[in-house]
């Protein structure tokens, strides 16, 4: 693990380019999230997965609670900006676990209610909450370094079922995952290039690696996937189960004949 004090040398050594690369990670982050909310809307769907929308919540809400480690422990500027930029991301997760709540209750549980569903959920988001910050406050990742890898890798590992499993576009873009990719090259780059030799290393261009293939293959499939017709088709298609096709018309059936007056079908006569 990494000497936070050295880290942070390392950091004031490039200042500059930290500001920027880390400026412009952020940058595409909120670009991102307020796209993935919008199309969630547009789609009726939730944009995304749980498990990250857990591990996110937890992870932020815990480096902005423990505001102190900023503030007086170590008295840091780039962890101090970092905190203020993490009270948005916050506030855009729990917008999204609303939005699941909203929208993912007919794909994933519709045999339940909607208040049943957004109990489960709280105890999923509880749960979630409790494990992060005992495993956490264990480790020796006082900067957060080692929990922001792990965020950025969780998105395209977590996504690729909800792909399978819709067939289509629905409530994604490849506009939200090209910023994504952005947004996890500049952390990667700047942790890589400016974080000291206790930061670089195997792991972190393993994570990396799997981060960026990760998203290139979600742009991959979203340039081969067909888009929601509608709104209401979005929602249809989240959530009709893998192998799913509309039923063939038997052969020589008659298709029914409407009326002069609009009113219901006759059959046609032979």
């Amino acid at each position: 693990m990494y000497d936070p004090i050295r880290t942070l040398e390392a950091i004031d050594d490039h200042q500059v380019a930290v500001l920027l690369v880390c400026g412009a990670a952020m940058l595409c982050n909120y670009a991102w999230f307020f796209a993935a909310f919008r199309q969630a809307r547009r789609d009726r769907v939730y944009a995304i997965p749980i498990p990250c929308s857990l591990l996110w919540l937890a992870g932020d809400s815990y480096v902005v609670l423990h505001v102190e480690r900023a503030f007086q422990t170590y008295d840091h500027w780039f962890l101090k900006l970092f905190w203020a930029a993490l009270l948005v991301t916050v506030a855009f997760e729990l917008l999204y676990l609303a939005q699941t709540v909203r929208y993912g209750r007919d794909e994933l549980l519709p045999s339940a209610g909607t208040v049943q569903f957004g109990l489960l959920l709280g105890g999923a988001a509880a749960a979630t909450l409790a494990v992060f910050w005992s495993v956490q406050s264990s480790l020796e990742d006082d900067l957060h370094i080692l929990y922001f890898h792990v965020a950025n890798v969780a998105m395209p590992f977590f996504y690729v079922p909800i792909l399978l499993r819709r067939g289509t576009t629905a409530g994604t873009t490849r506009f939200i995952w090209g910023a994504y990719l952005a947004m996890a090259t500049c952390w990667f780059s700047a942790t890589t290039l400016f974080f000291g030799d206790d930061v670089r290393g195997p792991a972190t261009s393993a994570l990396w690696a799997v981060c960026t293939g990760g998203c290139l293959a979600v742009l991959w499939a979203l340039g081969r996937l067909p888009a929601p017709a509608t709104a209401a088709e979005g929602l249809r298609t989240a959530s009709r189960p893998a192998g799913w096709a509309p039923a063939a018309r038997p052969s020589g059936a008659a298709r029914p004949r409407r009326s002069a007056r609009g009113g219901g079908g006759q059959p046609a006569s032979g």
